[in-house]
């Protein structure tokens, strides 16, 4: 190596140049990594999850666990419903689809009376009714928890409604009875069938399907 180089090595200018490209280089690879983590995470999460069905405002009265009554929002995902409270992990919570058994919903509409008196007939009066929409929404689990959340302005009916198709996606995550084997051939073919739909519908992973499926044709 010539006087030169080594002297420029040795230079604090060219030390201190040779520091910062070695530390730009670490952060960036620590920056990569943390993304890889960061987009692991997300895909382990949405396997989880499965896809958002939807979501609303709730108030969370009690029923699962130790969790006490909070403010949050409840989110359905084809894999388990969460209930959320903002700045709070402690108090939220997750519930798996494949352990509710039921979902319903029921309240009633409470009438308020006000009665308005005039100073020219005694007790006569005119009688205004407002209703009040409030609603119940139950979660029935397979343990025999009864977890109950509270839903404002919107009646029974109105809840049912909206929900009708997200409900029917959560309770398809409970628990499928497999179908019994069987050695009649036309049997058979009408458990593969409906395996197959079962597969469709998502109640049945792909690894359930094939397995069973194997079961079936004696594999």
């Amino acid at each position: 190596m010539s006087l030169f180089k080594k002297a420029l090595n040795a230079s604090p200018a060219y030390q201190a140049v040779k520091l910062g490209s070695k530390l730009n280089q670490q952060h960036s690879e620590q920056k990569q990594q943390k993304q890889q983590e960061q987009q692991q995470k997300v895909a382990e999460t949405e396997d989880t999850r499965g896809n958002k069905l939807g979501s609303m405002a709730a108030i969370f009265m009690g029923g699962y666990n130790e969790h006490k009554h909070a403010v949050g929002s409840i989110v359905f995902y084809q894999k388990q419903t969460e209930f959320k409270v903002a700045l709070s992990q402690k108090r939220s919570f997750a519930i798996p689809n494949t352990s509710i058994t039921d979902v319903t919903f029921e309240g009633k509409d409470e009438v308020i009376q006000q009665r308005t008196i005039t100073r020219n007939i005694l007790l006569a009066g005119k009688s205004k009714q407002q209703a009040v929409k409030d609603t119940y929404m139950n979660i029935a689990l397979t343990d025999g928890q009864q977890v109950t959340f509270h839903i404002k302005d919107k009646s029974p009916l109105e809840l049912k409604a909206k929900l009708a198709n997200v409900v029917l996606q959560v309770k398809q995550g409970k628990p499928v009875a497999m179908p019994v084997e069987t050695t009649s051939q036309g049997s058979v073919a009408d458990e593969l069938t409906q395996l197959a739909k079962l597969k469709e519908q998502g109640i049945l992973t792909e690894t359930e399907f094939v397995a069973k499926k194997k079961q079936l044709l004696g594999l």
